[in-house]
């Protein structure tokens, strides 16, 4: 079974994964490029912006952003832990 999930704007919260891989490594790639405890590295696939209908900007692709960035607590991690890809 497989669930969309759509906020009330009718944007997709969802990333389209066609590759299973791609999927399983998304949260290792954004924690080794920096997304994950900066928001200067979030990377936009797509810098198209569009307005809501209460006029907040948004981008287009990607997933969504939040309003407020709260970042990963790395107090606790190990990078040695990241590179153990399977």
């Amino acid at each position: 079974t497989v669930a969309r999930y759509y906020i009330p704007s009718n944007r997709s919260i969802q990333k389209n994964y066609e590759d299973r891989t791609a999927y399983s490594h998304d949260v290792l790639d954004r924690y080794e490029s920096g997304e994950l405890y900066s928001r200067d590295s979030i990377h936009l696939s797509d810098t198209t912006t569009y307005l809501t209908a209460s006029g907040r900007k948004v981008f287009g692709g990607g997933g969504i952003i939040p309003d407020v960035f709260v970042p990963l607590d790395t107090s606790y991690l190990n990078d040695a832990f990241f590179h153990l890809r399977p």
